[in-house]
């Protein structure tokens, strides 16, 4: 009953203002999420290990999590890739300068690896004085990743990424035991987020990002707190005019590097930084942030107990 009454409220207050001259405004359209699509899909994964049977599930799971965390991304299998593009290409934006309506369409990547070591190792020894046995699961995940622009099939990131590796230790003896579960899970469980970490990085690390704000010396950007914390370096960019490729019918713009920031605070979907030094030219709206990576990078994987290691 209340709801019928507020919206007959609605309807009469709309009458009036007809009635008036008043112009009636639509409501604005809702905009669609325009994040870029991350496409993974773990069967199209190349397998050059030693197991041509090998699951890479684990590691396409902890892939897609990472991404997720990161807010910056829509993940999604291949099968709903089209659904969102077919969307996507519905919604649209009015420019301030005219009532001129530009299409706005998602950038899709595909993630994919080549997977050339997939496997584990162990390795035992014994205690004779307490009789008790030590055991060591160690996993190692070593992958060549390709991030393709589905759009144009390009390939815009191919990396052979370090090994990554995590070992567990279990310990047991007469009447004891320490330790327990799937201790092999475990340890490809860490190994693939180590790898998906990496690539996360590799993939941030080429999204350019805006500046929204200058004040006071102060550069403000849309980096969200998810990837990044005060202390990382961002590269601070000037772009150029648009420019036509007629070979490749690419529309491309000149980016030139004019100074660095960086960050001391990050929110949600913020982040501001100071300049690390002067810069080359003004610091605008127009200007975008790329990461420049830090030091804290992952290390190599450490040698397999057994070189002789068993896939997975």
């Amino acid at each position: 009953m209340q709801f019928r009454f507020l919206k007959k409220a609605h309807v009469f207050a709309l009458l009036l203002a007809a009635a008036a001259g008043m112009p009636l405004r639509a409501a604005p359209a809702q905009q669609g999420d325009m994040r870029p699509v991350i496409e993974i899909d773990e069967k199209e994964f190349v397998n050059k290990t030693e197991n041509p049977r090998a699951n890479f599930k684990a590691l396409s799971d902890r892939v897609a999590h990472e991404f997720v965390q990161t807010g910056l991304y829509r993940v999604m299998n291949a099968k709903n890739v089209g659904k969102v593009l077919e969307k996507n290409e519905t919604y649209s934006v009015v420019s301030d300068e005219a009532p001129k309506k530009t299409a706005i369409k998602a950038p899709v990547f595909g993630v994919t690896f080549v997977v050339v070591r997939y496997g584990f190792s162990r390795a035992s020894s014994t205690n004779m004085a307490t009789l008790s046995r030590t055991s060591q699961e160690l996993a190692t995940v070593e992958v060549i990743l390709s991030v393709v622009d589905m759009a144009t099939g390009e390939t815009v990131i191919s990396k052979n990424l370090p090994p990554m590796s995590a070992r567990v230790l279990t310990t047991s003896g007469p009447g004891r035991r320490q330790g327990g579960g799937n201790f092999r899970e475990q340890a490809l469980q860490e190994a693939c987020r180590q790898v998906a970490s990496a690539t996360v990085r590799e993939v941030v690390s080429r999204t350019p990002f805006s500046v929204i704000d200058v004040e006071n010396g102060e550069i403000e950007t849309d980096i969200p707190r998810s990837v990044a914390k005060p202390g990382y370096v961002f590269t601070v960019y000037r772009l150029g005019k648009p420019r036509l490729i007629r070979r490749t019918g690419k529309m491309v713009r000149k980016k030139t590097a004019i100074g660095k920031i960086v960050l001391t605070s990050c929110d949600e979907d913020t982040s501001k930084g100071r300049p690390m030094g002067p810069f080359s030219s003004p610091v605008t709206t127009d200007c975008i942030v790329m990461w420049t990576l830090p030091e804290e990078m992952p290390q190599a994987a450490p040698a397999p107990v057994n070189p002789a290691a068993a896939p997975f």
